[in-house]
């Protein structure tokens, strides 16, 4: 990012949090802040400025959302995907700074589908529903 100024660092993960109850999973948070995460995203494209979105969006609805934003203000929706090996994985994990519930719970349950282990940031407390 320093090498970009003016580029948002368009988090979703870290929106949920100005939520009241967001911790919730029933409460459905992320169906809140998704349209909140493409008006902040197409704001800031208007002003001629970049947008990222660090996180793996896995289903086409939310992928064309974002080309559909971007394509109106005149930008393109570029993917990238960063891969590593397993112990570099868990490492990243490890050392990122959302150890929040919500972030924990979403990259817990990814974790255990591929049998790798739990970060111990993340509490028991994450795997609650």
């Amino acid at each position: 990012m320093k090498r970009h100024p003016g580029t948002l660092n368009l988090d979703i993960d870290s929106l949920h949090r100005l939520v009241g109850g967001w911790e919730d999973k029933s409460r459905r948070t992320h169906d809140i802040v998704r349209p909140v995460a493409l008006a902040m995203a197409s704001a800031h494209l208007a002003g001629g400025h970049d947008v990222i979105v660090p996180q793996y969006l896995g289903r086409l609805d939310a992928i064309a959302a974002f080309d559909k934003v971007a394509r109106a203000q005149g930008a393109q929706v570029r993917e990238v995907v960063l891969l590593d090996d397993k112990a570099q994985s868990i490492r990243r994990f490890d050392d990122r700074q959302d150890d929040s519930s919500w972030g924990c719970t979403t990259v817990l349950w990814w974790l255990s589908t591929k049998g790798l282990r739990c970060s111990p940031r993340c509490t028991t407390s994450c795997w609650k529903s």
